[in-house]
């Protein structure tokens, strides 16, 4: 079978491999790596990254395409969710009357397209904070009803459900949501800081749209950013538009959660940052910092794990590998 050879910048789960290359056989990747191989077809592509493809996990729409309005159109979506390097994706409902839900639920044609793949449904609502609804219907915000939720779970494939942990009955919400393998995300809420790191103790994974519709980020109150960042196991979406949030938070988002790959210290503004990243985080001394960050390929990650012992590179990928990626739980698996 024909093979073929992309080379460039490969973004890997815990580094970028700066002359690196994919291996393509057929419809199948054979190998990525490093190394220059033989193939049938060799496409050299400096400057430009070779990225996996993004699993998006909330759209509501995109390209003239609303999935609750026009769910029927789904394949339109998807198609233009492929042309953005979006292979896989969860069609987000927004809040909604609690009878609406079981007729739109049960007809959007999940597998009728030939572009990005929808994974499952993700219910953006309808058991959120009043308060905290921002762009939602406040005549269809519900108060928590566990067999409503049930329901809606068993007439489609929801991979994941958003909700206010604070709201009373939420626990109901998250218990049913687990018995049917849905992953419960934070949001549109104004749940406190113990609040929110109670609901993710108790099994909530996800945080939706951080620092959107939810309670501030402050010094005495965290509230449920504070959560997200502080707690071990939570994973957080992003909207990165420059609107919806800062770029500075994004930064620092970037930096404590590590929803990216790592910085590459490319420049010396970038090094510089990268070098201050990891003294902050190690306590480390200048020279040790730029000498870590040598060695990790400019991966602040790998840097950091490298610093707290890691005897080898090898060992430092596979601390992280381990902990899915999470530096905070790398840190602590190596004592």
């Amino acid at each position: 079978m024909r093979t073929l050879a992309l080379r460039g910048s490969v973004v890997t789960d815990h580094e970028i491999l700066a002359e690196g290359t994919v291996l393509i056989e057929g419809a199948t990747i054979r190998g990525v790596g490093r190394k220059r191989v033989e193939a049938d077809e060799v496409v050299e592509m400096p400057g430009s990254f070779l990225v996996p493809g993004f699993v998006d996990l909330q759209v509501n729409g995109a390209f003239g395409v609303d999935v609750v309005s026009r769910p029927e159109s789904l394949g339109e979506l998807s198609d233009g969710l492929l042309a953005t390097g979006t292979t896989s994706y969860l069609p987000t409902i927004v809040t909604l009357p609690l009878d609406e839900y079981p007729s739109l639920l049960s007809g959007i044609p999940l597998d009728a397209n030939a572009g990005a793949e929808p994974l499952g449904l993700h219910l953006e609502g309808p058991f959120i904070s009043q308060n905290k609804r921002g762009a939602h219907s406040e005549d269809a915000v519900a108060e928590p009803d566990p067999d409503a939720l049930r329901g809606m779970l068993e007439v489609a494939p929801v991979k994941m459900v958003t909700l206010a942990p604070e709201v009373p009955g939420a626990q109901g919400l998250m218990d049913v949501a687990h018995e049917r393998d849905a992953v419960v995300s934070l949001g549109h809420s104004e749940a406190s800081f113990e609040e929110a790191y109670a609901a993710l103790d108790a099994g909530a994974q996800s945080v939706t749209h951080l620092f959107n519709a939810m309670s501030p980020l402050h010094h005495r109150e965290p509230g449920l950013p504070g959560a997200a960042l502080a707690h071990p196991w939570a994973v957080c979406g992003l909207v990165v538009d420059g609107r919806h949030v800062h770029p500075e938070m994004v930064r620092l988002e970037y930096v404590y959660e590590n929803l990216m790959v790592g910085v590459q210290a490319r420049n010396s503004k970038l090094r510089e940052r990268a070098e201050r990243v990891v003294r902050e985080v190690t306590g480390c001394g200048e020279q040790e910092s730029r000498h870590a960050l040598e060695r990790s390929g400019n991966d602040v990650r790998l840097a950091v794990l490298l610093i707290d012992g890691a005897g080898s590179m090898e060992e430092a990928r596979s601390r992280l590998q381990e902990a899915r990626g999470s530096l905070r739980r790398a840190r602590g698996s190596g004592g």
